[in-house]
């Protein structure tokens, strides 16, 4: 017998739930349905914002609470609430983020916080990594946004001048106070120390809702590392990165193969096979 009823199926957005065409398939949208209507619990986990997966929602949408800004954020889809935030310190970022923008002028620098994204590094910032964004923006100084919470702040740019911008973390001090990590070749991000999409993870298995429930995750990216660690299963897509599959307790299609599908109809009826033989 298949309990989805004691499962919370997680995913990760890009590169997992979706296609390389930013789609949601059919196919995946069948199972999701069929999962949720046969008790099973499906969320989302992503580094984007609440507001910018709203239309995803209509097809596929969560009836567990959601993880945003890469495990910053615990946000109730249905009531339209954050259930948990925790802030980055803006202040520990600061002067790093000044010594960014004066030596890379085409770095796109974007504060997030419960309301709004801000760019703090203006129009001039505006690459092919922004453009190609649906997501909602303004423009700001960074004096504009010092008195305000944020929850993660993003950097934007090609892989080389980001990976120059990590080596100047230690200078800064950010290896200790902050949590920080690539989640894609274009974007490096940091939310507060502690916070993650794995740490997020183990904060809803303690609700007592989901609890003794059994936790299938899947992503493709190095910010989906420590989710898979900590789930009872822990999936990589064929597609994802060689450190995310090393981790992964399986490895199964891609993304562009109906993964979340595959998940629900293969990978948790086999996992509930196992645990009745003993295997």
């Amino acid at each position: 017998m298949i309990h989805y009823q004691d499962c919370i199926l997680v995913t990760d957005m890009d590169g997992t739930l979706l296609n390389s065409n930013s789609k949601i398939s059919e196919k995946n949208c069948k199972a999701i349905e069929f999962f949720k209507g046969n008790g099973g619990k499906f969320a989302i986990a992503t580094g984007r914002t609440e507001k910018s997966v709203a239309t995803f929602f209509k097809q596929a949408k969560p009836n567990a609470p959601c993880i945003f800004y890469n495990g910053a954020v615990l946000y109730d889809w249905d009531e339209q609430k954050f259930l948990k935030t925790q802030n980055v310190k803006s202040k520990e970022l600061i002067e790093f983020l000044k010594d960014c923008m004066e030596i890379y002028p085409t770095l796109c620098i974007r504060v997030y916080t419960t309301d709004k994204n801000y760019i703090i590094t203006g129009e001039k910032s505006l690459n092919r990594f922004v453009v190609g964004s649906t997501m909602e923006f303004i423009f700001a100084d960074l004096s504009e946004v010092l008195n305000k919470s944020w929850l993660k702040v993003l950097l934007a740019e090609e892989r080389d001048i980001l990976e120059t911008c990590k080596a100047k973390l230690n200078k800064y001090h950010l290896e200790d106070t902050t949590n920080h990590f690539f989640s894609a070749d274009y974007y490096f991000e940091f939310v507060d120390k502690g916070v993650s999409k794995g740490a997020m993870v183990k904060m809803m298995k303690s609700l007592n809702e989901f609890e003794g429930k059994i936790v299938f995750a899947t992503g493709d990216f190095h910010n989906d590392i420590e989710m898979l660690q900590v789930a009872d299963v822990g999936i990589a897509p064929a597609n994802a990165e060689p450190e995310v599959k090393a981790v992964a307790d399986m490895i199964s299609v891609t993304n562009d193969n109906d993964l979340i599908h595959q998940i629900i109809y293969h990978i948790i009826p086999d996992y509930f096979n196992k645990r009745m033989k003993g295997q």
